[in-house]
């Protein structure tokens, strides 16, 4: 499901329909911002929340690297996500998470 615009993300994530609803989860470099609440609430424990790096991005240095992989482990730990695998922001092309939530059912909206 890709939701656009990204304002119905917020709407999506108060219906009770899609309350621990994904399996995997996608989200590109420059979206990481929306990793919150609003999207982990529709997320199953044990989701794979797969976020790709700015690796690909040819005009950041080092520093730019790190400091992304520094924010963006800030924001899923926030979120109740753990690294699923060592993430090396100057190597890995995608960070993945998993989510450990104690209210929430794994696979719950089958």
């Amino acid at each position: 499901m890709i939701f656009l615009p990204l304002s119905t993300l917020k709407d999506f994530s108060k219906k009770e329909k899609f309350k621990n609803f994904f399996h995997i989860v996608t989200v590109s470099q420059n979206m990481t911002q929306f990793i919150t609440e609003n999207l982990t609430r529709m997320m199953c424990d044990g989701v794979l929340l797969i976020v790709e790096s700015e690796l690909s991005l040819l005009e950041l240095r080092k520093e730019n690297l790190l400091d992304f992989s520094k924010n963006l482990n800030h924001k899923a730990e926030t979120c109740h996500c753990v690294p699923a695998r060592e993430f090396l922001p100057l190597k890995s092309p995608v960070a993945v998470f998993t989510i450990k939530r104690p209210d929430c059912k794994r696979f719950g909206h089958q």
